[in-house]
């Protein structure tokens, strides 16, 4: 028996299977991976969740040079966190006695760095770069940003 592998979500993203590759964040090395499922006839997707806009360009670039077959970017869709000196103190304090109790040394340096989400940056190097597919996690992109998209993918 031969299974079915032609559907339209195949036809629309030009993939030989209807097979999507998780986006993994924490799957390193990103590109290897997908670019390789995307080779087999999937879809393989990178996460790019907190991409800064440079890592996001670089990514892109080593996904076309392993590949030339469609592939996936999936992004945040949060508001971006903000660091609080003084929830900070607190949370650290909270944990003092059980690191202490295990004879754990407390971390000296909590992250003040902000997490990278989705933005105006990202979503011009997308229109300019026109991956085949763009998927969202945590929220709904506005409007313009799904009119943006279609419009540099000229798809009605």
């Amino acid at each position: 028996m031969r299974l079915q592998t032609e559907s339209r979500f195949t036809e629309l993203l030009g993939i030989e299977y209807p097979i999507v590759q998780a986006p993994m964040i924490l799957q390193k090395p990103l590109v290897p991976l997908a670019s390789a499922v995307s080779n087999a006839g999937g879809l393989g997707s990178l996460g790019c969740a907190g991409m800064s806009i440079n890592e996001l360009e670089q990514r892109i670039s080593e996904m076309k040079a392993a590949t030339d077959k469609p592939f996936n970017l999936n992004f945040f869709l949060h508001e971006a966190p903000t660091f609080d000196p003084v929830l900070d103190e607190q949370a650290r304090s909270l944990v003092l006695p059980f690191y202490q109790r295990l004879g754990l040394e407390m971390p000296t340096k909590t992250s003040d760095t902000e997490a990278e989400t989705f933005d105006t940056d990202k979503l011009a190097l997308l229109v300019s770069e026109t991956p085949a597919m763009v998927s969202f996690h945590f929220g709904c992109p506005p409007t313009q940003v799904f009119e943006a998209l279609k419009g540099a993918a000229q798809i009605n």
